[in-house]
């Protein structure tokens, strides 16, 4: 569905207005605070220590927020009350990414203990585990009607299990020895795993065969993802650009250019509007037909690691190294 790019501009513009921006004219795309930080409460016996934050998933509805980082748990945030839910020991390192089934009613981690776990959402309980994988699980992904999980991390092999009890089905395998992001298409019909030397491997996982070897230079990829319609796939990494292929055709349509600091996370919001997260602190939103940077949003004092948008509430939610939790808001149509 087009995009109605009046509808956009004028909901920043108000948005600007009363944030204090009031230079609309001026060359440079707009910059936006966010409406929402939320900080990780204080422990008195550890009180300059907070979680540097690597992941983030929203569940169906928007209004739970799962964080995840270096503390080795498992955090549940209320985005409506700006509350923290619960904490869980999640992992025994490390967690390095969360995705919440399409259901809402499990949620995957995985991390540096080379595990990929799945919580019950409604119990706060763990429904199951894999064995330990070969090497550190740097991604997860469910597939959208949830059947499929995917996991890689620093070896040649992308993990598809069972989506319902974690039984390994097959394991795909990946031209580079460190795989940092996967993404399922809408459909489920293609798994696209992205990570060292550039490269971009798409599959089909139902079939355990690849599709294509899509190249993007020779620089550690850190981000993938598809477009809610699955026409478009997106990637980015160290090379600071963001570079788009048509998924259906697998061929390459345009690139987004560089910009301060190595691209680590990717999200749209809603069709043909893309966010960025670089490694400058700034998430950058592109009008990926027009190649166009609409809008910076500022306030991160860390990198943004990654991002997680809400079609009904129309907000993006970041999370980051600097320990916070943000909220943006987004107008898609």
């Amino acid at each position: 569905m087009a995009r109605s790019r009046l509808a956009l501009w004028g909901a920043l513009a108000i948005t600007a207005a009363l944030a204090g921006v009031v230079c609309w004219a001026a060359p440079a795309p707009p910059d936006l605070p966010p409406v929402k930080v939320l900080f990780f409460p204080r422990d008195p016996a550890l009180p300059d220590k907070a979680p540097v934050l690597t992941g983030v998933a929203l569940s169906a509805d928007g209004r739970t927020a799962a964080v995840v980082g270096d503390d080795h748990q498992l955090h549940f945030w209320d985005l409506a009350n700006d509350k923290l839910l619960r904490s869980l020991p999640a992992h025994q390192d490390w967690v390095r990414a969360a995705a919440w089934r399409g259901d809402g009613r499990m949620l995957a981690t995985c991390g540096d203990d080379r595990r990929v776990r799945v919580w019950d959402t409604t119990t706060y309980r763990m429904a199951f585990e894999t064995a330990a994988q070969a090497a550190v699980l740097y991604a997860v992904a469910f597939s959208a009607d949830g059947a499929l999980l995917a996991a890689a991390g620093f070896d040649d092999q992308v993990r598809v299990f069972d989506g319902a009890d974690g039984r390994l089905l097959r394991s795909l395998p990946f031209p580079a020895g460190d795989v940092r992001a996967l993404a399922f298409a809408p459909d489920g019909k293609q798994l696209a795993a992205a990570g060292a030397g550039g490269k971009l491997r798409v599959f089909d996982p139902a079939a355990a065969t690849v599709l294509k070897d899509l190249e993007h230079g020779t620089r550690r990829l850190r981000a993938v993802v598809y477009s809610p319609d699955g026409r478009t796939l997106a990637a980015g990494g160290e090379s600071r650009g963001v570079r788009l292929w048509d998924a259906t055709t697998l061929q390459a349509v345009g690139e987004l250019p560089a910009r301060p600091g190595e691209v680590r996370g990717l999200c749209f919001c809603g069709e043909g509007l893309l966010a960025v997260a670089h490694a400058d602190n700034a998430i950058r939103l592109w009008d990926t037909g027009a190649r166009q940077e609409v809008v910076r949003l500022l306030g991160h004092t860390g990198t943004p690691a990654a991002l997680a948008f809400d079609a009904a509430a129309g907000r993006l939610v970041s999370a980051g190294f600097d320990t916070t939790i943000r909220v943006w808001p987004v107008t898609s149509k």
